[in-house]
């Protein structure tokens, strides 16, 4: 194909080393998952995607190795498991890569909110204006590393963190950096509601230590971690994008961050959905909980409701970013 996001290289060198990991399946099976993948990533990115764009995606996929051994590849028996393997790989790409859609917009109003240093605003809101574009990428990452750790969570606790959770909580700590070195300064002469927002946000990062340890044992099954990791961490860094929306005074930059904090509790919403469909394919066998469809549900409900609000809030260029 030609004139695709098929015919990026790093997309290519990922469906060639995906070509080898899945060796282990029959032919007819591996060249069906691969399909699926490769038209999932067709789908979840445009001609145009950038290498970074390009790069998320494929992490948030994880590797062919991983992908290979999800689905069977490396050992067992002919008979149903392959079948079975293919359809749970085809659920995973669903929870995985459906996700773009909304992150791409993100992303969109992200750029926006990069902008914030070339406005004529007070050094106090450009300050705000850089620091939640480093919550945003620390948002986006804790994310992933919740619907991981729900995974690892539902397949038991007795086994490895696997290289994917781990590369998750790397990018996590490393975006947490950023946003702690951003944050410095911020006190005395902001706004109240953005300081106390702030102050969440890094107890929260803080607690990511004890979430972690606690993963490791039998305290926290899945559902659990899903709501400590919504609540006590993404959940705050939704909380400040919202404040500093009201802490700055640019009428642009307002509304900016205002829209993207709209957009950022639409993508925590499908971030959640994310996870505990992630968990329920995880477990063995595979099981979603009646209270789990209920978080579920009322997850999608809410997500339309933010991203109503986005709507309503956002310019028509920022809609279309």
């Amino acid at each position: 194909m030609s004139g695709t996001a098929l015919d990026h290289w790093l997309v290519r060198g990922y469906l060639s080393e995906l070509d080898a990991a899945l060796g282990g399946l029959p032919a007819a099976q591996a060249r069906e998952l691969k399909e699926q993948i490769a038209a999932h990533l067709d789908d979840a990115l445009g001609p145009d995607a950038g290498d970074q764009e390009v790069a998320a995606a494929l992490s948030r996929l994880g590797s062919p190795a991983d992908l290979a051994a999800e689905a069977g590849a490396a050992s067992g028996p002919p008979g149903p498991r392959p079948a079975r393997s293919i359809r749970r790989m085809r659920w995973r790409l669903a929870v995985v890569i459906a996700v773009p859609l909304v992150t791409a917009a993100t992303l969109g109003a992200l750029r926006i909110s990069s902008e914030a240093g070339s406005y004529a605003v007070a050094d106090r809101d450009q300050r705000l204006a850089r620091l939640d574009v480093a919550v945003v990428t620390l948002s986006r990452d804790l994310e992933d590393e919740c619907g991981l750790s729900a995974a690892y969570a539902a397949r038991g606790h007795a086994r490895p963190v696997s290289p994917a959770l781990s590369r998750a909580r790397t990018a996590t700590d490393a975006a947490a950096v950023t946003v702690r070195a951003a944050a410095a300064g911020i006190g005395a002469g902001y706004p109240p509601g953005a300081v106390h927002a702030l102050a969440g946000l890094l107890a929260g990062i803080t607690d990511l230590k004890t979430i972690r340890a606690g993963i490791s044992s039998s305290a926290f099954p899945a559902s659990q971690l899903i709501r400590i990791y919504t609540v006590n961490v993404i959940g705050a860094a939704d909380t400040f994008g919202a404040a500093v929306g009201n802490a700055v005074g640019d009428t642009r930059l307002q509304a900016t961050a205002t829209s993207l904090a709209a957009l950022l509790r639409a993508e925590n919403d499908q971030s959640v959905q994310r996870a505990i469909l992630y968990a329920a394919l995880s477990a063995h066998p595979p099981v979603l909980f009646s209270e789990n469809l209920s978080v579920l549900q009322q997850a999608a409900t809410d997500e339309r409701s933010n991203l109503t609000a986005f709507n309503s809030s956002a310019s028509l260029a920022e809609q279309k970013s």
